[in-house]
């Protein structure tokens, strides 16, 4: 043999238990039977030396611990996280992105704004690189205090008066935290407040005003108990979380003797909502062993799937019960959140409790869109209720 073909036999020595390593993950050891069966043929037949044995076995062991230590773990953790975008996400974030005017901002949570900006390719208020950042607002005019007040609309901010040599006249700086900001945008109940803050972030284009829940990229249902902490915070007091309670049907069953179906939703072992459903209705309750403690709200969906909201204005557990169709799951409400701007947007399509529409929110989309439940919705701010 000579040397050219030994180097091509060296080569297919080397790269064949490689690819038989690569390609049987659950049968490694025939590839180091194949290689160390390579090996002797070609050592018995006098075809390579010792040296040259060991030139051929060296890569495959650097090659094999470096597949087992590093390179399959790491794929076994990619294969388990999934995609980064769930559908309705992509679907939503590719609709932004060719429906929208290039120049549009998206005002919304930190958590998705990397890849608002990347999918969409649109500009937002800020994401996970910026959430710790300020805002400072520049205002022409030597400001008063209340006149300041209206402007930040909210009660933690640095203003202060200074002669700005670009524009050439004194003006006011309103500073602000950006986090505070849209996090008293999601917990207010008063959204003249949401857009007074919001106009603080516009550009001279338009502003779209996006919420989610239940999603793997931004469930700010699950994380409310952040925004409603940076919202009340102050450096006193600090902040209070307010928590929205996510449940699961754990237990239907018949009460035959009182024509009643109940529906069981376990918190604990021991506490447990309960809806007792008759003629069409709900009666809620909060149940903790033995004792039941009718709920103040509940709203659903008949089975014609009209919504109703039932009041019990006297009952001991406040908060409402927002109960998804087909009774699978429902969410508790704290009443802190019953108002949120959140709540109204995410939960009752841009709709007050006593049935009026949000003032400046308008729905344009949601997604997924083939499902009547929308995981990411998209509402246009309207800033003409406001005065310049």
């Amino acid at each position: 043999m000579d040397e050219k073909d030994k180097r091509l036999v060296m080569l297919a020595a080397i790269f064949i238990p490689i690819i038989l390593l690569i390609f049987l993950e659950q049968y490694s050891y025939i590839s180091f039977i194949a290689l160390i069966m390579i090996i002797a043929i070609l050592y018995t037949t006098k075809n390579i030396n010792k040296r040259e044995t060991f030139v051929i076995f060296l890569p495959y062991l650097i090659f094999f611990i470096a597949w087992f230590g590093f390179l399959l773990p790491s794929i076994d953790i990619a294969k388990g996280q999934g995609t980064v975008l769930d559908d309705a996400w992509f679907e939503g974030l590719t609709w932004i992105r060719n429906n929208t005017e290039e120049c549009s901002i998206i005002a919304t949570y930190w958590d998705p704004g990397h890849l608002i900006t990347g999918v969409a390719r649109r500009a937002v208020i800020f994401d996970g690189a910026s959430q710790s950042t300020l805002r400072t607002y520049i205002v022409p005019g030597n400001l008063s205090e209340d006149e300041i007040k209206d402007i930040a609309a909210t009660d933690l901010y640095v203003a202060k008066t200074k002669f700005n040599t670009t524009l050439n006249e004194v003006v006011t700086e309103i500073t602000t935290a950006r986090i505070k900001d849209i996090s008293t945008t999601l917990f207010t109940d008063n959204e003249t407040q949401a857009i007074k803050i919001l106009k603080r972030y516009r550009n001279n284009c338009t502003m779209y005003y996006l919420v989610s829940g239940l999603t793997s990229v931004s469930d700010l249902i699950r994380i409310s108990g952040w925004w409603s902490y940076f919202s009340t915070f102050d450096p006193v007091n600090k902040g209070t979380h307010y928590n929205y309670l996510v449940l699961t049907l754990s237990q239907m069953k018949p009460i035959v003797s009182e024509n009643i179906v109940s529906y069981e939703y376990a918190i604990s072992a021991s506490q447990k909502f309960v809806l007792y459903e008759q003629n069409n209705t709900l009666r809620p309750y909060f149940q903790a062993q033995n004792q039941f403690q009718p709920v103040e709200k509940v709203f659903f969906f008949d089975n014609t799937g009209t919504p109703h909201l039932i009041t019990q204005n006297e009952a001991e557990v406040k908060g409402m019960l927002w109960v998804f169709p087909g009774k699978s799951a429902l969410i508790y409400i704290p009443p802190q959140l019953e108002n949120s701007l959140f709540t109204k947007l995410f939960l009752f399509n841009g709709m007050n409790l006593d049935g009026t529409p949000v003032k400046g929110f308008e729905y344009v989309n949601g997604w997924p869109s083939n499902s009547w439940f929308k995981e990411v919705r998209l509402y246009k701010v309207n800033f003409s209720n406001l005065t310049s």
